[in-house]
């Protein structure tokens, strides 16, 4: 299984970067585009926005050209550690719930999903997934599926309820999905004649308002509704593993909720490129997405082997029978909840109560986009980074300050302290240091690109062009220079931090 898992991911996450890939040099559809234009003749500013956004871009279509930027690299590199991460949850003594194994599982039809989708959206119309709404919706909602099983999974281990925690209904109805997931996508253009820009869902619940001036490739309500959904059940899944660490007495679950955000922050990247209308000029956004599912695949996979190094994991575990590996039974069925290690959680909030209030921030938030950036629309379709890098970074950070677990990180004095006082705490000391620096080095990369994007109004080509990466490595270097004004503030930062590394890492 892990073997077949392995495959599927070589053959998936690669392509998966089809959802948020601008289109190069291709204009709506006659029809549609004849029809915008008309209508946005009455608003200069958007029209003319708009024109260099959707019919100047010189950045690659999606899919098979993927491999040849970054954020294809980015992608491609994320395969290992996720497979990884599978692995080690699945170890027995972890105690993982089923239906989040089963559903952290599942998001590899999603990706899978994203290949047959983005081949016929750029053979068939010459454009992106991102912008052919009918199969960006349908595929998007099987990661809603993914995320409504981690949820089931979670609630119903701590209710102590081993079967809830892997009902078969949920099971089914993952699989109903996938099937009529792949129902849409063979049938959609051949049978039905769907369009590239055709509403996911017949464009349920949309007023009409606003449909004659806003861009072609604007997502359906029904699409902003999947896209909303996810992320909601996705931050309630990371807050669940938060509970799951304190019921199962196990802190190393707070391990995973955080490693969750890195996951969050890229879906985040994804709904923000779809703000701003998928604009080639925000191409950056492509490749944070695409660096931060590296990244958070990587947290996950970290995550998950301390989890089972915890728990009693050896490397003989991973070893075949034949050299010295335990004895392993293909046939045997996945391990069971071990419910009565779980202290019941008895203040979740009531089941249909939590359906009502997911559905309504669902909807609210799907029309407020839908119709509120109509309000904003000379705005959204300007690539502006600065307002675009705001917008992915205040979700993540809002929900690493009120959902997540906070380290008790007790601050020194940052004037006097020196590395000598981080040595002070051996490993855990390096380790903090080395977290530190990297935290700086992830936020300096995307902040350069952002800059040099804002400035030249296109993402840099670091695969392709000397002067591109010249200049993102100059203002990288600069950033350098001036952080190293502040090496005291670094150490001291590395210093609060090391004894939390010592109890969690």
């Amino acid at each position: 299984m892990a073997l077949l898992q392995a495959l599927l991911a070589v053959a998936t996450l690669s392509a998966s970067t089809a959802f948020v890939t601008p289109v190069a040099r291709v204009a709506p559809p006659p029809r549609i585009q004849r029809n915008a234009i008309d209508a946005l003749a009455a608003a200069p500013e958007a029209h003319a926005a708009l024109t260099t956004a959707l019919g100047s871009s010189d950045v690659l279509l999606a899919f098979a050209d993927q491999g040849g930027n970054l954020a294809g690299k980015f992608f491609m590199g994320s395969l290992p550690p996720y497979v990884l991460f599978l692995y080690f949850l699945n170890y027995e003594k972890n105690n993982a719930p089923p239906l989040v194994r089963f559903g952290f599982a599942y998001l590899l039809l999603f990706v899978l999903a994203t290949i047959p989708t983005g081949i016929i959206s750029k053979t068939t119309w010459g454009v992106s997934l991102a912008d052919a709404d009918w199969l960006h919706g349908g595929a998007e909602a099987l990661l809603t599926v993914t995320n409504v099983l981690l949820l089931l999974g979670f609630r119903g281990a701590l209710k102590g309820d081993a079967e809830a925690s892997d009902a078969e209904w949920a099971r089914l109805g993952a699989a109903a999905a996938a099937v009529a997931a792949t129902i849409l996508i063979a049938t959609g253009v051949p049978v039905f004649h769907f369009e590239a820009h055709d509403a996911f869902l017949g464009g349920l619940g949309a007023t009409g308002w606003g449909s004659s001036i806003e861009p072609v490739n604007a997502l359906s309500v029904p699409t902003w509704a999947v896209h909303f959904s996810s992320v909601c059940e996705f931050v309630l899944a990371m807050r669940l593993a938060t509970v799951y660490a304190a019921r199962t007495g196990d802190e190393r679950w707070n391990g995973v909720a955080w490693g969750m955000l890195p996951s969050h922050a890229s879906g985040v990247c994804a709904c923000t490129y779809h703000l701003f209308y998928n604009q080639a000029a925000l191409a950056w956004l492509v490749t944070a997405q695409a660096g931060l599912t590296l990244l958070g695949n990587t947290t996950l996979f970290i995550a998950a082997l301390r989890l089972a190094l915890g728990n009693g994991w050896t490397f003989q575990e991973a070893l075949p029978s034949f050299a010295g590996g335990p004895a392993k039974d293909d046939d045997a069925p996945s391990y069971a909840l071990n419910a009565a290690a779980i202290d019941v959680a008895d203040d979740l909030t009531p089941g249909p109560l939590l359906i009502g209030e997911i559905v309504l921030f669902t909807i609210f938030a799907a029309y407020l986009t839908k119709y509120g950036s109509l309000l904003a629309l000379p705005v959204l379709t300007s690539p502006n980074s600065i307002l675009a890098g705001l917008v992915v970074a205040a979700p993540p950070a809002a929900v690493a300050l009120t959902v997540l677990p906070k380290p008790d990180l007790s601050l020194p004095d940052f004037a006097n302290v020196s590395y000598d006082d981080v040595k002070k705490y051996g490993v855990s000391g390096t380790i903090a240091y080395v977290l530190t620096e990297l935290a700086f080095w992830a936020i300096a990369f995307p902040v350069a690109a952002g800059l040099f994007a804002q400035a030249n109004g296109h993402a840099p080509d670091l695969i392709n062009s000397g002067a591109d990466r010249a200049a993102v490595a100059a203002a990288v270097f600069a950033g350098a220079n001036v952080a190293r004004l502040a090496v005291p503030l670094r150490f001291g930062v590395a210093l609060a931090a090391a004894p939390w590394v010592d109890e969690n890492i």
